[in-house]
């Protein structure tokens, strides 16, 4: 009997440790897979609150995994957000292409053209297969938005780059301390981000000094000459959050209040 009780109580204590944060309103999905159009098993923490009709997918800067989003995802939990937060190609969980292993320490930051070298950029089909799984759930691609955080800002300006057209992607970015290097892109560096009907959402600290060869408060101003540039172009703008410090990618959402705003910047353009 008393062995009963202890396993009894050991599994109600596994089950309260596994839905810490939970509630009664969300429904979480035990962690997800699905394979890109090269052939990338990506493995994703998927989580669905109930009567969410809104979407996120979230994207890791590079050298970490989804687990980065821990300090964001309640926030759009609560907000009626469903989250889907991938491990890039060569992190986490997503190891595996067919038989090949596949190791983000091996990949490179320039396109090289070289045969069996893995381009960093090419985790825009990481992206890609996300919003698909997203879309095949019922996620309406104009209730879909997408957050990146260094690198993983980055990949969504090449995503954006690879669609060029906004008919059938998503449009609303959000963007933490983008890098804004030349991944030798046909369009470089960031023109793709506001040549494009869309609204991108930029959060970077103004002594942030990872930002690629920019450092916060000059990556801003590369990117607003070019927002002017193309001007005529353009039907929505470029939004700018500035905070002061030198945080740079998910460290940004330790600041008073950066989550409620991203909550509240989502739910101005989605319905």
């Amino acid at each position: 009997m008393n062995k009963t009780i202890a396993t009894i109580a050991m599994i109600a204590v596994f089950c309260a440790a596994f839905c810490v944060g939970c509630g009664d309103e969300a429904n979480l999905m035990p962690d997800t897979s699905f394979v890109t159009k090269d052939g990338v098993t990506i493995f994703a923490g998927y989580t669905l609150p109930k009567g969410a009709k809104k979407a996120v997918i979230l994207v890791h800067d590079k050298g970490t995994d989804h687990s980065v989003w821990a300090d964001l995802t309640p926030k759009l939990h609560e907000a009626g957000y469903a989250t889907l937060a991938i491990d890039l190609r060569g992190h986490g969980q997503s190891l595996k292409q067919g038989e090949k292993t596949l190791d983000y320490k091996d990949f490179t930051d320039t396109w090289t053209g070289e045969e069996g070298k893995t381009w960093m950029m090419d985790c825009y089909k990481d992206v890609e297969a996300g919003i698909k799984f997203l879309e095949s759930n019922g996620f309406a691609t104009a209730n879909i938005a997408a957050i990146g955080e260094g690198e993983g800002a980055d990949i969504l300006t090449q995503y954006r780059g690879q669609h060029p057209a906004p008919d059938g992607r998503i449009v609303v970015f959000v963007l933490l301390s983008p890098e804004i290097r030349d991944y030798g892109s046909t369009i470089k560096n960031v023109g793709p981000i506001e040549k494009l009907d869309e609204k991108i959402f930029l959060y970077y600290c103004n002594n942030d000094t990872d930002c690629g060869e920019y450092e916060g408060s000059k990556m801003f101003k590369k990117m607003s000459a070019i927002a002017a540039k193309y001007k005529s172009e353009l039907r929505q703008e470029l939004v700018a959050r500035r905070y002061e410090g030198t945080d740079h990618g998910v460290a940004i959402l330790k600041i008073a209040n950066v989550t409620d705003r991203i909550t509240q910047d989502l739910d101005s353009l989605l319905d």
